[in-house]
């Protein structure tokens, strides 16, 4: 759909931090000026945008996800951690405690056996300890913690040579080794579960971690420095709303690093500067894994259709359509891949779509099941390999930076590109990217080309700026409908993407 009369146009931008930044603001429809409003860009291509809700109006950034239907954002009465005063709690311990003596009344401070780790031994002789309730890692003496961490280091462990950061493979953590510490002569044992930083947090909590590279589900999430300061989110009060409408329902939903819980509320929703009246979201009181926790996005707001909604929650964009913010039930995205230039501008429009920013016309595929944004697919060709070739199901998902498909078809794939595989990440040599082959994805009869530089990941894994190029393809879970290839930002970043509900079609142009 070229015209339209009522519109929002939200610019996005870049930024070098692993999400990247994004902008929205709202106005009447004019072809040159589109409503705007702030929108961001994460890992690798994924795009969030800031938002208001509540009267006055509480500001968040919000993951635009194809691939979801439900809106929700962190609470402010989310859990924080249990301290007892003037004692302890039976209910948290096991057995009885064992005492050490304080050695220095300053910190809490007190002598220590010794430590061990598989075939070494640390503080031999005795050392000395802080327990610290202020610092949320374990440190140590130099040598020592490079032993460690060289134990645990799964890049240095396959030959990659790297230095600065820590590379931690997720799906290896039942194999490393445990840390016992000794006190009073009785064995203190940390696993790997208890010194890897993938546990589920507390939303109201911040850990002050070091330059780590950790492998979620296999591929590398980068977290530095300037990561740690940003990992504070806004958090939804609504006893300051005016608007909100109480609701408290439970909800759940199952992400990949676990359960997402809290509960339903009603308030007024501001995107693009349309408000949304009477719109029931979630309160988060309970976020799963680091991959929220240092995300830049705030929550997730769904943009698919309502049968996929938890507990039957009336999705925003149809809340829009029913109160007719937009005069169209289209919304479409447009994700400039210009990596040089953090202002080039992105963009999703509410109502429509704007032809300067695509060539051509859109070819349109049929939706197949009104949940996901869900199509029939003629087939992949890469080289003399023909992938997919009797037809298969895909989804379009702006949620997700990669691409997935069926282990038989990805494997076919990384076999033609990779140079090395290990914990579910395929690496492909850096120097090489131009010379490996294009993946061609057929819909309604018309080629669709992605090159190597559209589906190889470069990251710069440490201060010098050492690249590790990987493979954007990946297996994709089995869903309830048998295997379907997701096409997630990589392929969106390189095709102006229109998603029509009035029509039940996906449209798909090249992006300008």
């Amino acid at each position: 759909m070229d015209f339209f009369c009522v519109s929002s146009r939200i610019p996005l931008y870049r930024t070098n931090s692993v999400r990247k930044w994004i902008s929205i603001e709202g106005r009447r429809f004019d072809l040159s000026d589109f409503p705007k409003a702030p929108l961001f860009n994460l890992y690798d291509r994924q795009y969030y945008g800031i938002i208001t809700v509540g009267t006055p109006q509480q500001m968040f950034n919000i993951l635009f996800d194809t691939g979801a239907s439900n809106f929700f954002v962190p609470s402010i009465t989310c859990d924080n951690a249990n301290i007892v005063c003037c004692g302890f709690d039976p209910d948290y311990c096991n057995t009885e405690f064992t005492y050490v003596n304080v050695s220095y009344k300053g910190y809490w401070q007190f002598p220590m056996d010794k430590i061990k780790m598989r075939h070494m031994t640390f503080c031999e002789d005795g050392c000395e300890a802080i327990a610290h309730t202020g610092f949320s890692g374990l440190s140590g003496p130099a040598s020592e913690i490079e032993f460690i961490n060289n134990e645990i280091d799964s890049l240095k462990r396959i030959g990659i040579a790297h230095s600065g950061d820590i590379i931690v493979g997720c799906h290896e953590i039942s194999q490393l080794p445990n840390v016992t510490f000794f006190l009073n002569n009785k064995p203190f044992v940390l696993t790997a579960n208890d010194y890897i930083h993938t546990r589920k947090v507390d939303c109201n909590q911040i850990s002050e971690l070091p330059n780590v590279t950790f492998f979620l589900s296999g591929k590398p999430f980068v977290l530095t420095a300037q990561d740690y300061q940003n990992v504070s989110h806004r958090k939804y009060n609504n006893r300051t709303s005016r608007t909100y409408i109480p609701n408290g329902t439970l909800f759940d939903i199952q992400y990949e690093y676990g359960t997402l819980s809290g509960y339903l509320s009603t308030d007024v929703v501001n995107v693009a500067g349309l408000n949304i009246i009477n719109q029931t979201f979630g309160e988060a009181i309970n976020e799963p894994g680091i991959a929220f926790l240092y995300a830049k996005f705030d929550g997730i707001l769904g943009m698919g259709y309502p049968n996929i909604s938890i507990l039957g929650v009336t999705p925003v964009f149809t809340n829009m359509i029913q109160q007719g913010l937009v005069s169209s039930p289209i919304f479409s995205f447009y994700l400039n891949r210009n990596l040089l230039d953090s202002s080039a501008g992105s963009v999703l429009i509410l109502g429509g779509s704007d032809p300067a920013l695509y060539d051509g016309e859109l070819t349109y595929v049929n939706v197949t099941h009104k949940g996901y944004w869900q199509f029939t697919m003629d087939k992949i060709q890469m080289e003399n390999e023909t992938l997919c070739v009797n037809g298969c199901q895909a989804i379009a998902d702006t949620g997700f930076s990669r691409l997935a498909g069926p282990p038989m078809d990805i494997a076919i794939i990384t076999n033609r590109i990779a140079i090395d595989e290990f914990n579910g990440v395929v690496y492909v040599d850096c120097d090489q990217i131009s010379n490996l082959p294009n993946v061609t994805f057929f819909l309604s009869g018309k080629p669709f080309v992605l090159t190597a530089e559209d589906y190889i990941i470069v990251r710069k894994i440490n201060k010098k700026g050492t690249p590790v190029c990987y493979s954007a393809f990946e297996i994709a879970a089995h869903s309830e409908f048998g295997m379907v290839w997701v096409l997630g930002d990589s392929f969106l970043g390189r095709y102006y993407t229109e998603f029509d509900m009035g029509n039940d079609r996906v449209g798909f142009a090249p992006a300008k």
